[in-house]
């Protein structure tokens, strides 16, 4: 089996507990599978640079890979900083004194990008949507990354797509496998092919596969591939491969990306990272992934797009890390139980109290680590303001 390594050492120390786990392009063997051979027919284009902009009637080239979406996180202390960069981009931006993501206020340019604040709160988020990061040319994207970066702002959110203009792969290979099990990475995966009637007849809306879960709930990676022809209302004749990254997966690739010499390697990182991300193999009865044999489809795929994948480093998680997830988690469903309490007469804290006392007594104290006497439970349920009044939701 061949490998290759993608990455310069300055970039992977760069991301610090990031490791390059680089998959092989190709496997020794091929399965049998539909299509293959169509595949191979048009194998031998070579990807081209993004354009400038992707709407605006149908584009034609065979492979374009590029960013989707940004989102960077950071200190508000630097907030006119932030803007600055971004008023070199799309002008002044308004004001508004509502917000969003938590936020209370934001500034909103024209074209859509979106800076979140809260006066005494100590971070902000820029957002960056799909039509706004592509609006931008690949110069100007590697520049803003590198620019928000130099601020100490990282990334929340990177999305990497690449755009099959020639159809390379149908998708009703990747339903096929995904329905087969014949896929990597993941635990995951759903259809969605929304529909209506028209004229009397059924007429798609949308068609696309999912691969994983997004934001917190997932691994750091959902994947999406989807007829862009159908989501774009016949705009762009294509099948988009994306993917969504985000927690400290997206801090470490956009950190990679912001360390790209130039467009070229920005662009071969991404398409690198897409292909990575997922994997088509055939289930079979060995357990080991990288023996299982590759779809011989997505073999010839990632002859075009490349293959490389980030495995964070995982330690063992802390109690404040424990407590921070069971907040996330869990708040919301005992919020709902302690409205039903409060409606029938029954002693909510009384029971939850008594809960936390019977697991006291199960607990072994080989279990509390060294690391959790510096607990913040003000910080791990993110309660920024003093107690609350209870106020129960109106019916």
């Amino acid at each position: 089996m061949q490998s290759k390594e993608s990455g310069s050492a300055a970039n992977a120390e760069a991301i610090g507990t990031s490791i390059w786990n680089v998959l092989p392009h190709l496997n020794g063997g091929a399965s049998a599978a539909a299509g293959s051979e169509a595949v191979a027919a048009v194998a031998g284009s070579r990807r081209q640079s993004p354009p400038e902009s992707n709407t605006g009637g149908k584009m034609t080239r065979a492979l374009v890979v590029g960013l989707d979406w940004l989102s960077f996180g950071g200190a508000s202390a630097r907030r006119g900083e932030v803007l600055a960069v971004a008023e070199g981009y799309w002008g002044e931006p308004e004001l508004l004194e509502r917000g969003g993501n938590f936020y209370q206020r934001q500034h909103r340019w024209a074209c859509g990008a979106v800076l979140f604040f809260s006066d005494g709160r100590e971070d902000c988020l820029l957002v960056c949507s799909g039509s706004v990061v592509e609006a931008l040319p690949p110069e100007d994207q590697l520049r803003l990354l590198r620019q928000m970066h130099g601020l100490g702002f990282h990334c929340t959110r990177v999305d990497c797509k690449a755009d099959d203009f020639a159809r390379v792969v149908p998708l009703e290979l990747v339903h096929a496998a995904a329905e087969a099990g014949n896929f990597v990475h993941f635990r995951r995966t759903e259809a969605r092919r929304p529909s209506k009637f028209v004229g009397g007849a059924m007429e798609l809306l949308g068609d696309s596969r999912l691969f994983g879960r997004r934001g917190g709930d997932g691994s750091g990676a959902f994947v999406r591939v989807y007829d862009k022809l159908l989501e774009s209302k016949g705009e762009i004749d294509c099948i988009r491969w994306e993917v969504e990254f985000c927690s400290d997966r997206a801090r470490l690739i956009g950190r990679m990306l912001a360390d790209c010499d130039d467009v070229a390697a920005l662009e071969k990182t991404i398409g690198e990272l897409i292909g990575g991300h997922i994997d088509f193999r055939e289930r079979g009865d060995e357990r080991h992934v990288d023996r299982r044999v590759r779809l011989a489809w997505w073999a010839t795929f990632l002859e075009e797009l490349g293959c490389a994948r980030i495995a964070l480093v995982r330690v063992k998680s802390s109690l404040q890390s424990g407590a921070t997830s069971f907040a996330r988690q869990y708040r919301k469903t005992l919020a709902q139980i302690r409205v039903v309490c409060e409606r029938t007469g029954v002693d909510f804290f009384w029971h939850l109290r008594e809960l936390v006392l019977q697991s006291c007594s199960e607990l072994d104290p080989r279990k509390i680590d060294a690391r959790d006497v510096t607990l913040n439970l003000t910080e791990a349920f993110n309660l920024s303001r003093g107690p609350r009044s209870f106020v129960p939701p109106r019916m």
